[in-house]
């Protein structure tokens, strides 16, 4: 199943309702008697945008209101066009101006309505500096983050041997840069999928539950052969390399390389992700109890990296 970006979906079903509205109104007769009129809605709907930007953000600047008056304005001019031009058409008894059908009272007040309501969940998504990066991360559902400028994924550089990030998209960032990766999955060691970024066509559930499985036994065994406990799992298949390992007694995680990289740099790259991986959720579930005061051997499963 291919799931579509939530921002996308917001963008279009926005510019999808603006401009439907513009089509259903297109054909109502024009409410005012002069052009100038008429700019005088397009003036106090560009206010209207700014004041009530400066009004709901309380971290907003001029800059960021007026921009986000501006990007409203062109939104709907460009809707009020496209809305006139398919109610164009389809036969009727009047042809309606793009221009006319923009600048209308009714078409005008409803669809201003519908951008104050939505527009800001469509910034968000789309351009987040209007709103600020705890007001967008708010909209979006993401964990709100503080006032202290934070390193993103691009910017992050190794610390103490690890790449330190504060969300899951920045963690995705800094995973998928590895060279010969096709995605990854954070599970917990009850088996639910906690995050995945894996375009390939594969029912992850069964596939983390099976692994999981499978791993714990082939340590049982080992162990009761007299064995230490196995640190990690790599799998080679024709197509590709899957590495597993349980990064504590509370998430595992599992890599999945395309079979034209070496283990040698597979290698190269699985401490500092491992590592990476394990200190974004140690930070994000503090509540989580974490394992301490046993030796790496004494790790269930296929243990720490």
């Amino acid at each position: 199943m291919t799931t579509l970006d939530r921002g996308w979906v917001i963008v279009g079903l926005l510019f999808l309702t603006l401009t439907g509205i513009a089509m259903g109104l297109a054909g109502l007769e024009p409410s005012f008697d002069s052009w100038m009129a008429g700019i005088l809605i397009v003036v106090v709907e560009i206010v209207v945008y700014f004041l009530v930007a400066m009004a709901t953000n309380p971290k907003a600047t001029v800059g960021m209101a007026a921009g986000t008056a501006i990007i409203y304005a062109f939104i709907r001019f460009v809707c009020s066009i496209l809305g006139a031009f398919l109610y164009g058409l389809y036969p009727s008894q009047t042809d309606p101006s793009p221009l006319l059908t923009w600048l209308s009272f009714i078409p005008a007040l409803i669809q201003i309505f519908v951008l104050l309501a939505a527009g800001p969940y469509m910034l968000a998504y789309s351009i987040p500096e209007l709103l600020g990066r705890k007001e967008s991360a708010a909209l979006r559902g993401s964990d709100a983050v503080d006032d202290v400028p934070r390193p993103t994924a691009l910017e992050a550089s190794p610390t103490g041997g690890f790449v330190q990030v504060f969300s899951y998209e920045e963690l995705t960032g800094t995973i998928k840069k590895s060279h010969g990766l096709e995605g990854f999955v954070i599970y917990s060691t009850e088996g639910f999928v906690v995050w995945r970024d894996l375009p390939m066509r594969l029912d992850t559930d069964k596939l983390v539950a099976r692994l999981m499985n499978h791993c714990g036994a082939l340590g049982g065994l080992l162990h009761d052969s007299g064995l230490t406990r196995v640190r990690r799992v790599i799998i080679e298949s024709r197509d590709h390399t899957l590495f597993n390992t349980t990064l504590n007694q509370n998430f595992g995680l599992l890599l999945v390389f395309n079979s034209r990289v070496t283990q040698e740099e597979i290698h190269s790259r699985l401490a500092i992700l491992t590592k990476s991986t394990r200190e974004f959720l140690q930070w994000k579930y503090p509540s989580l109890p974490l394992m301490t005061g046993l030796s790496r051997d004494q790790i269930p499963l296929e243990g720490v990296q």
